[in-house]
C-alpha cells in the first residue's frame, strides 16, 4: 500500500519557546515541519525544500514576516501562507492581504485554531492545484482547435485527437462559440459552432447538437442571412422531435416561428400553437413567456384583440420574474409594439409595465424609435428612458461566491479602498444574513470576542464610522440600516449581490423540490448553478466566513445532485453526469454522486469508464470514511463488468 504523502510546513518565528512549541503541535497532528528563526534562515531553507503551508510571525528583527513570505511568494506562488500577529491595528493586516498573504492569526490564538487554518488552506492548495491540471488540460485542448480551426479538409492527427478528446473538443467549441457570441464576433462563433457540428453529427452526443444549431441559427438570424437561419432551426426541430426532448422541441419552434413571423406569419402560428402545446404538458416557464408573447403578437396583427388580451393575461400570470423581461428583449422587434398598445386597457397593466420597466435598460434604442413614429406611446415611454434607476443601474453590486469583486455606481471597488480589513468583513457579514437585522451583540462576538461590551461598542461604532466614510455618508444611508442597536442591510437598497442571489435560489429550489413540483424546482437548480463560480470569498479566513463557506458549498453540493438526478429521470444521461461529476469534484465520497456516475456511463455505454468510477468511488470511501461501497454499488459495478463480457452481435 502506498504512503500518504505528509504535508510539509515551514514555521518562521524568532521566538525560541513559541518556534518549539508550534512545530512539536504540528508535528504530533502528522505534519512535516521545519523551522526557521528569521526571515534569512527561511529564505535558505526554502530553496533546499518545497513547503506547502508556511507559518510566519509578522514582526521580526531584520526581515519581518511580510517581506519574507512576498519574496517567496515571488519565486513559489503556489504556496499557502498565514501570518501571525500581535498588532492591535489592521493596516500592517490589510499590506500582507494586499501582497498576496493567504491568511491571519491573531494572538493569542489556540493550537487548535491554527491547526483549523492549516487544513483549510491546504484544502485550498489541493483544490487549486487540481483545476490548474485541468486548466492545463483545457488549453491543450484549446491549442489545438486553434491549431485546427481554419484548415479544411480535417487531418487525420485531428481525427485521432478526437477519438481520443472527442467530449473535450466539442464542449470547448461550444465554449468558444458562446464567448464569440457574448462579445457580438458572429463570425468567430459561427466557426467555432460549425466545426463543433461537424464533430456531432453521427456522434455519440447527438443531444448537443439541437443547441448548437439554435446557435448558428441566431447568428445567421444576426447577419442578416435568412435561408441558413431558417435551414438550422428546422433541422432543430426535426433532431429535437427524433430525440424526444421537449424542451429541444419548444426551443427550436419558438426560434423558426421568430424566423418566420415577418415573411411566413401562418406557418410561424403553427409553429406557436405547437410549442403551446408541448408546453403544457411539460411546463417551462421562460419558453412559455416568449411564446405567450409571439402568441399576442400574431392575434394583434390579425385584429383580434380579445385573443391578444387572454395571451398577455397568460404572460403576465407566470408572475413578475426575470425571464419575463428576457423574453421581451429577445423578441422586442416583433412584440414591444402589440404590448405597448395593448397596455392601457389590460387588466394586469401594472405586471405588465414592471416588465417594459425592466426590459428598458436593453431597448432604449427601440423606445426612442417607436417614439418618433408612434406619438400616442410618448406618456409610457418618456419616464422610461430618462429615469435615474435605469441610466445608473445597481448602486452596489457584490459578487462573492470567488474572489471578492465589487462595484459601486458602476465602477470597481477593490479592497483597498477600505480603510480597515474589519470594516469591509463586517459590510460583507451583514450582506450574508440579509435580509436579517442582526444585534450588535452578535457583531460584537464575531468580530470583538475578546473585547468587554463598552470597548466592543466604541470599536463597532469606529468602524461603522470608517465604512461611511469608504462608501460615501449618501450611499451608506441608502445601504445599510442601523437603529435601536440592530444592523442589517435595508430591504429597499438597490444593490445586487451574487450569494444571496443564489440563496434565494436553492431556498426555492428546495421548496419546490419537497412539493414535488419538479419543473420548478429545476428552474431554479439551474439559475443557482450559474452563480456558483467558486468557494465564498476565496481567500479569506474569517471564522463567519468559514462558517458561511461550508453553508454554500452544501447548498451547491444539493443542487447539483438534485439536479443530476433529476436529468438521470429524464434520461438526459449526458447533463446529469456532467452534475454528478460537479459533486464529486467538491466531495469526492458522495455515494450518490458515484451511483448516479457509474449509471449514466452505462447508459452511455461507456462500460471501462463505468468500472473505473466505482474503483475511484471505493478508494475516496476508504480514504475519507474508512467504509465499502454500498450494496447499490457492488450490483452497479457487477451489470458493468457483466455487461463487459457481452460480446458485440
Amino acid at each position: 500500500m502506498p504512503e500518504v504523502e505528509m504535508a510539509r510546513i515551514l514555521i518562521i518565528e524568532d521566538d525560541p519557546t513559541l518556534r518549539a512549541a508550534l512545530t512539536q503541535y504540528l508535528k504530533a497532528a502528522g505534519f512535516l515541519v521545519t523551522s526557521a528563526e528569521n526571515g534569512k534562515h527561511a529564505l535558505d531553507l526554502i530553496n533546499d525544500a518545497a513547503f506547502d503551508v508556511i507559518v510566519s510571525d509578522i514582526r521580526m528583527p531584520g526581515l519581518d514576516g511580510v517581506s519574507t513570505v512576498t519574496r517567496i511568494k515571488e519565486s513559489y506562488p503556489f504556496v499557502k501562507t498565514i501570518l501571525i500577529t500581535g498588532y492591535s491595528d489592521d493596516e500592517p493586516l490589510v499590506r500582507a492581504l494586499n501582497l498576496g498573504v493567504d491568511g491571519i492569526l491573531k494572538k493569542p490564538f489556540g493550537m487548535r485554531e491554527l491547526l483549523h487554518m492549516i487544513s483549510v488552506k491546504l484544502a485550498e492548495k489541493d483544490q487549486e492545484e487540481a483545476k490548474r491540471k485541468q486548466l492545463r488540460r483545457t488549453q491543450t485542448v484549446l491549442a489545438k482547435m486553434a491549431k485546427l480551426l481554419p484548415h479544411e479538409p480535417v487531418s487525420k492527427d485531428f481525427h485521432f485527437y478526437i477519438e481520443h478528446e472527442e467530449a473535450d473538443l466539442i464542449a470547448s467549441l461550444i465554449e468558444v462559440g458562446r464567448m464569440a457570441e457574448m462579445r457580438q464576433e458572429a463570425d468567430a462563433a459561427i466557426l467555432a459552432y460549425e466545426k463543433a457540428l461537424s464533430l456531432l453529427a453521427g456522434s455519440r452526443y447527438e443531444k448537443e447538437e439541437c443547441p448548437v444549431r439554435l446557435a448558428l441559427s441566431r447568428m445567421f438570424e444576426q447577419k442578416n442571412e435568412p435561408e441558413l437561419s431558417h435551414a438550422h432551426a428546422l433541422e432543430a426541430v426535426n433532431l429535437a422531435q427524433r430525440i424526444k426532448d421537449p424542451g429541444c422541441i419548444a426551443d427550436a419552434r419558438l426560434q423558426l416561428a421568430k424566423i418566420l413571423f415577418n415573411l411566413e406569419p401562418f406557418k410561424a402560428f403553427e409553429h406557436l400553437v405547437e410549442s403551446e402545446k408541448t408546453l403544457l404538458e411539460y411546463p417551462f416557464k421562460e419558453k412559455e413567456a416568449l411564446c405567450f408573447l409571439l402568441l399576442a403578437a400574431f392575434t394583434f396583427r390579425q385584429d383580434d384583440h380579445e385573443k391578444t388580451q387572454g395571451y398577455l393575461t397568460k404572460f403576465a400570470s407566470l408572475g413578475r420574474r426575470h425571464f419575463l423581461s428576457q423574453a421581451l428583449v429577445a423578441s422586442a422587434e416583433i412584440t414591444l409594439l402589440p404590448l405597448l398598445v395593448s397596455v392601457d386597457k389590460h387588466p394586469e397593466r401594472e405586471n405588465l409595465l414592471w416588465v417594459i420597466e425592466e426590459s428598458a435598460p436593453y431597448l432604449q434604442a427601440r423606445f426612442q424609435e417607436l417614439m418618433r413614429f408612434n406619438p400616442s406611446l410618448i406618456a409610457v415611454l418618456q419616464p422610461l428612458i430618462h429615469s435615474d434607476r435605469i441610466s445608473a443601474g445597481p448602486l452596489f453590486q457584490i459578487f462573492g461566491l470567488g474572489k471578492l469583486k465589487m462595484f459601486h455606481k458602476g465602477m470597481p471597488m477593490s479592497e483597498e479602498h477600505w480603510s480597515t480589513s474589519k470594516g469591509l468583513s463586517m459590510f460583507l457579514f451583514l450582506f450574508y444574513h440579509s435580509p436579517n437585522l442582526i444585534s450588535d451583540e452578535q457583531i460584537l462576538d464575531n468580530f470583538w470576542p475578546q473585547l468587554d461590551l463598552e470597548k466592543g461598542r466604541h470599536s463597532l461604532r469606529t468602524t461603522l464610522y470608517l465604512v461611511r466614510r469608504t462608501l460615501g455618508s449618501e450611499t451608506a444611508k441608502a445601504i445599510i440600516y442601523n437603529e435601536k442597536q440592530k444592523f442589517g442591510i435595508r430591504g429597499d437598497a438597490n444593490v445586487a449581490c451574487d450569494f444571496l442571489s443564489f440563496r434565494r435560489a436553492h431556498h426555492e429550489a428546495l421548496h419546490h423540490w419537497k412539493r414535488k413540483e419538479l419543473h420548478r424546482a429545476v428552474f431554479y437548480l439551474k439559475e443557482s448553478d450559474k452563480l456558483y463560480k467558486e468557494t465564498f470569498l476565496q481567500g479569506w479566513s474569517d471564522p463567519w466566513v468559514l462558517s458561511a463557506r461550508e453553508f454554500f458549498k452544501d447548498a451547491y453540493l444539493w443542487n447539483t445532485l438534485a439536479l443530476a438526478s433529476y436529468l438521470k429521470q429524464q434520461r438526459i444521461w449526458h447533463e446529469a453526469l456532467a452534475h454528478a461529476q460537479k459533486a464529486l469534484a467538491l466531495d469526492p465520497a458522495i455515494e450518490e454522486a458515484h451511483a448516479c456516475s457509474i449509471e449514466c456511463l452505462l447508459e452511455l455505454g461507456r462500460r471501462d469508464d463505468a468500472i473505473k468510477q466505482f474503483h475511484l468511488c471505493k478508494d475516496a470511501l476508504k480514504k475519507e470514511m474508512s467504509i465499502a461501497p454500498s450494496e447499490r454499488l457492488r450490483d452497479l459495478y457487477w451489470r458493468a463488468v457483466e455487461e463487459q463480457k457481452v460480446p458485440v452481435q
